[in-house]
């Protein structure tokens, strides 16, 4: 399951229980969404920029290790008046 880097450890053990307990699944693995884009390169170390949809994401991975107290998010958001023409 990939998932993203701002969620926190109780948010992942609820996905957890839900997943092996309710749905009666075998195994789980969650992984970052960034470390997933970092590896998917062939590199092991660097630094993931993700810009989404009103959310912004740095995260720098070493030698497959990410660092949480180094993960940076923020909201954007841009306001857009209605104008009559």
């Amino acid at each position: 399951m990939i998932d993203s880097p701002h969620h926190d450890n109780k948010y992942k053990e609820d996905l957890i229980n839900r997943f092996l307990g309710d749905l009666k699944v075998n195994s789980l693995n969650i992984m970052n969404s960034a470390s997933l884009s970092l590896f998917s390169t062939g590199a092991t170390r660097g630094f993931v920029i993700e810009v989404g949809h009103g959310l912004c994401t740095t995260v720098p991975v070493f030698e497959v290790i990410l660092f949480p107290m180094r993960v940076f998010y923020g909201f954007l958001g841009v306001f857009v008046e209605a104008r009559d023409a």
